[in-house]
């Protein structure tokens, strides 16, 4: 079984983002990625993150394992189960539904404290981004 984690952040008063990505199999960490966007919000780089962590999945695939995707976002959670009714990002939401059809993946929300490892380099991916964007909004 392969283990996901992923998580986004954003700043509201700058619009800079990071996102990144953590995969687990077996409890080792088999691959890690990040990256930032500017002019984004909390939402759409958490669904980043999850676009990108399926993107990856789908290259293992081939092994037909399960995936288990870890997200500390009840909002991502609620629109990818179709829980809620979500009016934006509806690109994002609907490549990574795209993906999931090809996938064995089950969503599920876990508390920020069990992905620590993955919150931190989405916040170190903003800072990236903040020195990157600097002085361009």
């Amino acid at each position: 079984m392969i283990v996901i984690q992923t998580d986004g952040a954003a700043d509201w008063h700058d619009r800079i983002g990071g996102w990144a990505v953590e995969i687990y199999r077996d409890d080792e960490l088999i691959y890690k990625t990040s990256g930032y966007d500017d002019n984004t919000t909390n939402n759409r780089m958490e669904l980043t993150a999850i676009n990108q962590a399926l993107k990856i999945a789908i290259m293992l695939a081939k092994y037909r394992e399960k995936f288990i995707l870890q997200t500390d976002s009840e909002w991502s959670y609620n629109c990818l189960n179709r829980n809620s009714n979500c009016t934006e990002n509806t690109d994002l939401l609907d490549r990574i539904w795209k993906l999931m059809e090809e996938l064995n993946v089950s969503i599920i929300w876990v508390p920020r404290k069990e992905l620590k490892s993955v919150d931190k380099m989405a916040k170190d991916a903003m800072k990236l981004g903040k020195k990157k964007y600097a002085g361009q909004n």
